[in-house]
């Protein structure tokens, strides 16, 4: 897929995002519901997998890195379109949580001995 096919695809989605009236508050929301819908999927497959489906601190950790993911795609999908600036600037709280995640990811990595 080239550039100018995924920037194509980011328009049509900005454009439909305008039609279906998302605004930049609903992100908030939808970071929420994100982040629950990820603990309730970590805690089928445990269960699924004979772990212990529910585990606070797992469940903890799963909501804060779920709630992670949409600001990282926002951020993915800026660098592809500047129309989605507006998305991006309107989750303070989400991009601090999701900058720290990422920032405590890369330290972790590199104290990696190989």
């Amino acid at each position: 897929m080239s550039n100018s096919d995924t920037s194509g695809a980011i328009d049509l989605i900005i454009k439909n995002m305008h039609t279906i009236n998302i605004s930049t508050d609903d992100f908030d929301v939808i970071t929420f519901l994100f982040g629950i819908g990820i603990v309730v999927t970590k805690t089928i497959i445990r269960y699924a997998t004979g772990m212990p489906p529910f585990d606070g601190r797992r469940c903890t950790l799963d909501f804060i890195n779920g709630c992670s993911i949409v600001p990282f795609f926002l951020l993915t999908c800026h660098m592809l379109n500047e129309n989605i600036l507006p998305y991006v600037t309107s989750l303070h709280l989400e991009m601090t949580v999701a900058g720290f995640i990422g920032f405590v990811f890369c330290l972790r990595e590199l104290s990696k001995s190989e």
